[in-house]
């Protein structure tokens, strides 16, 4: 039981100055009790968000963050967020191919520095990234992406902190975790240990902090 906890009981270990990854394919696996719960309870500032996209029409939390508690943000797609334009005339915001913002995530959690990728050749994505030939063939150098703080959604989390997540909601969640000191988990629902056949845990229980129950 010392996993599950209250809204506030989850977030009180992040700090100013953090680096947040914010899971979500869309609205799809976003944690978004916990960041209206940041948002609203919180005065925490000078934060640099990791997450998919940003969008003012549904991730409503997180583009008020975005626009007042933001030191940056990384991300593939801004579109529509007046506040990632924001970040971006400051110089603030990082654009990454899909694929490489995935993988910069998956080697944050598994100790990779950084890895090589063709990706991005002959776009504003190469700038200032160190080049190397293989084989013939030019690839940028893509650093591991590792975060102090996880905010992930699952559908179904045991007390242990198993987590079971469905469909798309699997995008970047199921990564995020082992790339981040502390990792707080929305649960739709929250059941004893054993009730996840092993065979459907997406993230183990020892990668995750803290419980919080939200209801489908």
């Amino acid at each position: 039981m010392g996993k599950l906890m209250s809204l506030l009981e989850a977030i009180e270990p992040i700090k100013d100055g953090d680096t947040i990854l914010v899971a979500g394919f869309g609205p799809m696996g976003y944690p978004g009790r916990v960041m209206r719960t940041i948002l609203k309870q919180t005065d925490l500032k000078d934060l640099l968000f990791v997450a998919n996209a940003a969008n003012q029409n549904y991730l409503v939390a997180f583009e008020k963050m975005l626009m007042t508690r933001a030191r940056g943000l990384i991300c593939t797609f801004t579109r529509p967020s007046k506040a990632a334009e924001k970040l971006y005339e400051e110089g603030k915001l990082e654009l990454v191919p899909q694929g490489t913002f995935a993988e910069r995530i998956r080697a944050g959690g598994a100790g990779i520095p950084a890895f090589y990728t063709p990706v991005g050749f002959g776009t504003a994505v190469e700038e200032g990234k160190p080049r190397i030939t293989i084989d013939g063939r030019e690839y940028l150098m893509e650093k591991a992406i590792k975060g102090d703080v996880a905010l992930i959604k699952a559908a179904k989390v045991d007390l242990d902190g198993n987590c079971f997540m469905t469909g798309c909601t699997k995008n970047f969640g199921a990564l995020m975790p082992a790339a981040a000191k502390y990792t707080v988990v929305e649960a739709e629902e929250v059941v004893k240990v054993g009730k996840i056949d092993p065979e459907l845990v997406t993230v183990p229980g020892i990668l995750v902090d803290a419980i919080v129950k939200v209801g489908a």
